[in-house]
């Protein structure tokens, strides 16, 4: 279902309602020996009711169910920056997959990889720094290791872009 039907959508429908009832209309009248009023009453009537069912269907259904949103250019750039993130941490050799699990679960890791993105993309500010980010993890943990490598590595990347 697209998002916004437009008229001729809804003419297709009206028209197709009344072919078939037309259809429907003819053989009742072969086999009962001609038209009668009635049947072009529900020539006149039933495409339209039809066309209307299918148009209010569509807007409850709409309303009740509402397409998802669009990612906007900033959730995009910060994905594909993620992305980037993953490739740098996955080259590193000194990380098993359980490492690099525990990274990806570990909120603090996670607040300090946003907290790069955020430099990479309006610089460093005397309370955010790529300094202050290395200092705060234990410089022998697994976290400091694959932020110094993701600092390093980004920095050459947006050195060359």
């Amino acid at each position: 279902m697209t998002k916004n039907k437009g008229i001729k959508y809804y003419a297709f429908i009206f028209g197709v309602a009344t072919v078939g009832i037309f259809l429907y209309v003819t053989v009742l009248a072969v086999r009962d020996g001609g038209y009668s009023p009635a049947f072009w009453f529900l020539l006149m009537v039933l495409p339209i009711t039809f066309t209307l069912f299918v148009f209010v269907f569509d807007k409850v259904f709409d309303f009740i169910f509402p397409k998802k949103k669009k990612q906007s250019s900033e959730e995009e750039e910060f994905y594909v920056f993620l992305a980037k993130v993953s490739d740098i941490i996955d080259e590193e050799p000194r990380f098993s997959i359980e490492d690099r699990r525990r990274l990806r679960d570990d909120k603090y890791f996670s607040k300090a990889i946003h907290q790069v993105y955020v430099i990479l993309k309006f610089g460093e500010t005397k309370d955010l720094t790529y300094d202050y980010l290395s200092k705060k993890f234990k410089k022998d943990s697994k976290e400091f290791i694959a932020i110094n490598n993701v600092i390093q590595n980004i920095n050459t990347f947006s050195k060359n872009s």
